[in-house]
């Protein structure tokens, strides 16, 4: 731990620094005051008696306050943090420090969406939100703790600090999902994927596995795989359309479409899917 003291001349800038703010805050107040007694008077010689120009002068001394503490408060200070192991994101409250913090052994999915905004044709702002779920890896019982989500919206995310925050956090958390995925892969023969809908994705080696609710896995051979992607979408489909050997088959059947935020670690599915189903080098 190192220690800092204060030597003399930090001692008097301290103690300059105290009368400077003493002296900014003497100045509001004769402000707030001069504004309620001009308010008052104003609505005295407009014929208002006395008590309503009494209490005109007090509502304009308060809205005085409001502005000035609105608009002259200094921002809000925030700290986030990135390590191999999790992530971090601190602030600062009139009531102390808070934070939240999330432990990438307690989670098994990210889910984002980037959207751009514009008005009349114009381009206006982009949001977005990285959201990761509360489900500990290797259990499917979720933690007491809520969703860690960044989120926010800029004309230029590039030089956001809580998108530079989620792009370093995604950037990690990336690395950990591949590795975690392709020693599933390794092991069961298939990666699996959660969405939004309840229906779990299962990449293997040249097929990918759709898994409704409570029903066998769908699974589609590479010959006859339809994905494509578009508006912020994703479409899984077989080309058969349900068709073998001219009869329709129900459980043939499959079309899906997913919005890009509704499956969890779209990046690391499509980049297994070119891998192992494609097989792309």
């Amino acid at each position: 731990m190192v220690r800092r003291h204060l030597g003399p001349f930090s001692s008097w800038l301290v103690f300059f620094m105290t009368l400077f703010y003493l002296f900014l805050f003497a100045i509001l107040s004769l402000v707030v005051i001069a504004s309620g007694f001009l308010g008052g008077i104003i609505l005295n010689s407009f014929g208002a008696g006395l008590i309503w120009s009494w209490l005109g002068g007090g509502l304009t001394a308060v809205l005085f306050a409001w502005m000035y503490i609105t608009m002259f408060r200094a921002p809000k200070s925030e700290c986030s943090f990135v390590g191999e192991l999790g992530i971090a994101h601190y602030w600062q409250t009139r009531k102390g420090i808070k934070g939240e913090v999330l432990r990438f052994s307690e989670t098994t999915g990210l889910r984002k969406r980037i959207t751009r905004i514009y008005r009349n044709g114009v381009y206006h702002r982009t949001s977005f939100e990285y959201s990761w779920n509360n489900h500990p890896f290797l259990s499917n019982q979720p933690t007491m703790r809520q969703r860690f989500s960044i989120g926010g919206a800029a004309p230029n995310i590039l030089v956001n600090d809580a998108y530079r925050f989620a792009q370093d956090a995604e950037r990690v958390w990336t690395a950990i999902r591949l590795q975690r995925a392709q020693t599933e892969f390794a092991q069961s023969g298939v990666a699996r994927f959660s969405t939004a809908k309840g229906i779990d994705l299962e990449v293997g080696s040249g097929f990918i596995n759709v898994v409704f609710p409570n029903q066998e896995p769908r699974r589609i051979e590479v010959q006859e795989l339809e994905l494509t992607t578009g508006n912020g979408d994703l479409a899984i489909r077989r080309k058969t359309d349900g068709k073998i050997s001219g009869r329709f088959n129900p459980l043939a059947f499959v079309n899906v479409v997913f919005r890009a935020d509704e499956i969890d670690d779209l990046d690391v599915f499509l980049r297994l899917v070119n891998t192992f189903v494609l097989q792309k080098p």
